[in-house]
């Protein structure tokens, strides 16, 4: 209870005591059904000082329910301050008996708060059974920056102090999860995609925090996450930490980093946690773990190509350009370059030569299936160690390309026939 803070008179016009929602909550049984509801919570742009409403949207799936209990939002109270919390238009409770209160991340107790993230719980009682669809609670929020962040409920538990859902009028015992919620987003989104691409065998599975909240479990290396929203206009601490971390405290590597609104972002993990048991770049760059951070990805090209956008993350490998034979479509690219642009390309299947910048000799040929990709986009990075014996027997080098969605194509070398042979022929 001693969460309940109350930020602002304009905000103590709304969010009335925990001790009120808690009441509410005890009258409910713990007794649950599955069942087919789902909560929509939308998202909605703005800018800085900006008031911008959020309509929570249900269908209750047939259902006949008289009250939810602990609707429960959690968000970044740095970049937004609620300012009113309503009953919906659409599926109304009534606003007689609801309650809210809010939970900050940044008091000393916060067992009942999501970490550093601020929690607002609404629970409402109907005088008369609701059915039906619609948007059945109305939040009011203003933008405190000029950015967004995520505002998502969390989902449905049953227990002693149950959370997210609603009670069937029919049966005073039967609690109704939630199971499906479209997560929502208040303000000006960022995008960023992280890519896992650090060959050190003792980072090959990673967990990724952002501002001590879990953001990607098991990250394995050579995977990537789909270009999704992140919150801008304030600074990320991006951590990492071992697989199968207990929480932030496992953390071994941070880095800050800010995402400003509207706009895309390439993030490249990389690097070795201890250079001094690897092979020394030979431009001798910095190899030491890190993310490179790039504003401006895509996810879509002309119809017939593909958008390509390289990155260098071989730790062993000299600067190098990559192309087809004859050809240099990336050019000069040394140890953490990432492209500033997308180079597009025909969308069809390729050979790509790796060579040394400035020179003849090839690294390494691969084939590149790209046919597929017609109108799409895809990073494409130099991954692994050109010499695996000196870089403790990690993963040997290749191109991979990490696309928009999340999926990751790894393009292995070409065979390829002796120049005698191919004169012959």
């Amino acid at each position: 209870m001693i969460c309940s803070v109350l930020r602002s008179s304009s905000r103590a016009r709304s969010l009335i005591a925990l001790v009120v929602s808690f009441v509410l909550s005890f009258s409910v049984s713990a007794v649950h059904a599955q069942d087919d509801i789902s909560v929509t919570v939308p998202k909605v742009e703005g800018e800085a000082e900006e008031v911008i409403t959020l309509k929570v949207e249900a269908d209750l799936a047939g259902y006949e329910v008289d009250s939810y209990t602990s609707m429960s939002f959690v968000f970044d109270g740095s970049i937004i301050t609620v300012e009113e919390v309503r009953d919906g238009t659409e599926l109304s409770f009534g606003s007689g008996q609801l309650t809210s209160n809010l939970c900050e991340g940044s008091q000393t107790n916060t067992s009942n708060c999501a970490n550093d993230t601020d929690t607002l719980r609404v629970t409402n009682l109907s005088d008369s059974p609701v059915t039906g669809s619609g948007d059945f609670l109305e939040i009011d929020v203003r933008l405190d920056v000029d950015g967004g962040t995520p505002f998502e409920l969390l989902p449905s538990e049953t227990g002693t102090f149950p959370t997210s859902v609603f009670e069937e009028s029919s049966d005073q015992n039967n609690l109704l999860e939630i199971s499906e919620i479209t997560q929502g987003y208040a303000g000006d989104a960022a995008q960023a995609q992280l890519i896992h691409n650090a060959a050190d065998p003792s980072a090959q599975t990673v967990d990724i925090y952002f501002d001590g909240e879990r953001e990607v479990d098991d990250f394995s290396f050579r995977s990537a996450t789909p270009l999704a929203d992140v919150k801008s206009g304030v600074s990320v601490e991006v951590g990492v930490a071992p697989g199968n971390s207990q929480d932030a405290d496992d953390v071994i590597y941070t880095q800050t980093m800010t995402f400003e609104p509207n706009s895309a972002y390439t993030v490249v993990a990389n690097g070795v946690l201890d250079p001094s048991g690897f092979a020394d770049n030979p431009d001798e760059e910095n190899i030491d773990f890190e993310f490179f951070v790039a504003s401006g990805a895509e996810s879509s090209a002309p119809s017939g190509d593909v958008g390509l956008r390289p990155v260098h993350g071989a730790t062993d490998a000299p600067t190098v350009d990559i192309g087809e034979v004859g050809t240099t479509a990336f050019e000069d690219l040394t140890y953490s370059d990432v492209a500033a642009d997308y180079t597009p390309v025909a969308a069809e299947q390729k050979r790509l030569v790796v060579r040394p910048a400035d020179a003849k000799t090839i690294v390494e040929t691969f084939d590149a299936e790209l046919s597929g990709l017609g109108g799409g986009a895809a990073t494409v990075l130099a991954s692994g160690f050109l010499d695996p014996s000196a870089n403790q027997n990690g993963p040997p080098f290749r191109l991979i390309a990490a696309l928009p969605d999340g999926s990751v194509e790894t393009f292995e070398p070409a065979e390829v026939v002796p120049v005698q042979q191919a004169r012959q022929e």
